[in-house]
């Protein structure tokens, strides 16, 4: 046998070994949110991938929850009201905290089941209201504070950065309308599916009625 019939069937073999659906050469996750743009590539998205990559996202914004409340320490705000802009601080915080907390939950839930429309669909509106509250609280910050300030939560920042950046992806956009149109489908499902009940129901309300007549 030749070397160059040895090497190509020793590159079959390695072609065959990669997975379908996989790409031979590894991206790293910005790479990847910026394909998620071709918006007319009919290539399907890695669901499992994108999973991952907002529950790293949502680890690094809990990882830096302590850097955004330490900031409240640092705002100049003169006394007179003082009191009003802590506790306003203080309750945004509280409001991201608690958001955050549930994005959290829903990418967990997301990674378990990566291909469920409605989990990637809780999982992407929890993180857009995470990153919604976090920057209220920054604008007080950035109001009362100082920009350098800022730079403690830059990890969080650039998360939300690019939690905005897949969301707001063609194909990413494509996945939100296919779980709403499920949604509407399965409503309406449901509702053909009670008034076809309904029908049943007063059938065997004639039939009853008809047996029990004389």
């Amino acid at each position: 046998m030749s070397r160059v019939v040895a090497r190509a069937i020793l590159v079959v073999f390695l072609l065959a070994a990669v997975p379908v659906g996989v790409d031979a050469q590894t991206i790293s996750d910005d790479d990847f949110i910026e394909q998620l743009g071709q918006a007319s590539s009919t290539k399907p998205v890695d669901r499992k991938r994108l999973a991952r990559i907002l529950f790293s996202l949502a680890a690094t914004l809990d990882g830096g929850k302590s850097s955004v409340q330490l900031l409240q320490g640092n705002v100049m705000v003169p006394d007179s009201s003082r009191q009003a802009v802590i506790s306003l601080l203080r309750a945004r915080y509280e409001d991201y905290a608690r958001s955050l907390a549930r994005f959290k939950g829903s990418v967990t839930e997301l990674l378990d089941e990566p291909n469920s429309l409605l989990r990637f669909y809780r999982a992407l509106v929890d993180g857009q209201r995470a990153c919604w509250h976090f920057d209220l609280h920054n604008r007080l910050i950035e109001t009362y504070g100082s920009e350098t300030d800022l730079f403690s939560i830059l990890s969080s920042r650039e998360s939300c950065g690019r939690l905005r950046r897949a969301v707001f992806q063609p194909r990413v956009e494509a996945i939100v309308m296919d779980a709403l149109v499920e949604q509407v489908y399965q409503r309406q499902e449901i509702l053909e599916l009670r008034e076809a009940l309904q029908d049943l129901e007063q059938l065997l309300a004639d039939l009853q009625e008809i047996d029990e007549s004389p």
